[in-house]
C-alpha cells in the first residue's frame, strides 16, 4: 500500500479552499492547526482537524484548571487545593483535610471520627456524641444506650429493654394540644393513675371528688337526690386516660367512668358498701339496701369513713 505525505502551508481561507490528497496534512497559519484531509472536502475533514496542544488547553496553567463553559475552577495555591464553581468555593482540599461549604450527600456510608460545624448547626461530632451548639441539643451514646438532652438535662433514653424518661416519673408529655399523634400501635400500657375518665360539660365548675349527674343546664350537674339513676360519675382528680379530651366550654369537668378514684362521701361508710348519691348536693352515701335501683349505684368503697359528717375517702367507680 502507498502513502502520500505531503505538508503545505496557507491561512485559513487558503486551507478551506484547498482540496487536498487521501491523508495529506497541511498547515492552518492562521489558527496554528493541522488539517488532515481525504481527498474529497474541502478544508479537509471535520472530525480529522487536529489542533495544537498549547491552544486547545490554552486555559490550564502550572497552577490551575477551568472549565469556562461550566465555570468550573480547580486551583491549587500554597499547598492547598480548592474547587470553585461559579467563582465560589466548594470545597478545600489541604493537608488538615477537606473542607466542604454546603451540604454534603451520600449514597452510602458517611465514617470517620470527628466532624466540626460553623457553631450554627453542629459544633462536634466524636466516637460518643453528637451536638448543636444553637440549640443545646446533644445525643450521647454511653454503656450501651443512648440519651438525648435538651439544655444539658437528659430527656430521653434508649437502652435494650426500651425507652426511659429521663426526666423523672410523671414528667414530660408525647404531643400536646396542638399537635397530638394519630394511632398509638402498643401491646401494653401502663399508667401512674387509676381512673379511666371523659370530659363532659357542666353547669358550673367543680371540684375533683364531687358527684354528678346527667342533667341541669348542660351535661352533667352534681347530684342532690337519693340514689338517682341518671348518675354519671365523679370529678376526676388525676385520671390515667381521658375521652373526649378536645371537649371545650365554660364548664368542662372531667368525670371518672371506671376504675379508682377519690369521692366525697356524706355519713359513715363501711369498705365493699355500695354507694349511690345522696341528698347532700355532690356527695355520695351508702346505698340503703330498700332504696336499690339499677343503674344508681356509683361503685364501692375502698374505704371506711367512720364519722356523721362528710369527708373523702377512695372509691371504686363503675356500674356494679
Amino acid at each position: 500500500m502507498s502513502t502520500q505525505v505531503q505538508y503545505r502551508r496557507g491561512t485559513e481561507a487558503q486551507n478551506n479552499a484547498f482540496t487536498g490528497a487521501l491523508a495529506e496534512i497541511t498547515v492552518d497559519t492562521t489558527n496554528g492547526t493541522l488539517r488532515v484531509h481525504n481527498g474529497i472536502t474541502a478544508g479537509g475533514s471535520n472530525i480529522a482537524t487536529v489542533a495544537y496542544v498549547d491552544n486547545a488547553i490554552s486555559s490550564l496553567s502550572a497552577n490551575s484548571i477551568t472549565d469556562g463553559t461550566s465555570s468550573v475552577t480547580i486551583i491549587a495555591t500554597n499547598g492547598n487545593i480548592r474547587a470553585n464553581v461559579g467563582g465560589s468555593t466548594v470545597q478545600l482540599l489541604s493537608s488538615g483535610g477537606a473542607n466542604v461549604t454546603g451540604y454534603i450527600t451520600a449514597t452510602g456510608n458517611v465514617t470517620g471520627d470527628y466532624i466540626l460545624g460553623n457553631g450554627s448547626q453542629l459544633t462536634g461530632i466524636d466516637a460518643t456524641s453528637i451536638q448543636s451548639g444553637t440549640s443545646n441539643v446533644r445525643v450521647l451514646s454511653s454503656g450501651g444506650n443512648v440519651s438525648v438532652g435538651v439544655g444539658g438535662s437528659a430527656i430521653l433514653r434508649f437502652t435494650t429493654e426500651g425507652i426511659v424518661n429521663d426526666m423523672g416519673n410523671g414528667v414530660g408529655n408525647i404531643g400536646n394540644a396542638t399537635g397530638q399523634f394519630n394511632t398509638i400501635f402498643a401491646k401494653a400500657t401502663s399508667a401512674q393513675y387509676a381512673d379511666v375518665a371523659e370530659k363532659y360539660l357542666a353547669d358550673q365548675n367543680y371540684e375533683p371528688g364531687t358527684v354528678v349527674e346527667i342533667g341541669g343546664s348542660a351535661e352533667v350537674t352534681q347530684t342532690n337526690t337519693l340514689a338517682s339513676t341518671r348518675i354519671a360519675g365523679v370529678v376526676s382528680t388525676d385520671p390515667a386516660f381521658i375521652m373526649n379530651s378536645g371537649a371545650a366550654g365554660d364548664h368542662v369537668v372531667t368525670v371518672a367512668l371506671l376504675g379508682r378514684v377519690p369521692c366525697r362521701v356524706a355519713g359513715r361508710v363501711r369498705r365493699g358498701d355500695l354507694l349511690c348519691s345522696s341528698i347532700i348536693a355532690g356527695h355520695a352515701v351508702s346505698l340503703p339496701a330498700d332504696q336499690y335501683r339499677p343503674g344508681a349505684v356509683i361503685g364501692k368503697a375502698l374505704e371506711d369513713h367512720d364519722q356523721d359528717g362528710t369527708g373523702l375517702i377512695e372509691v371504686l367507680v363503675g356500674r356494679l
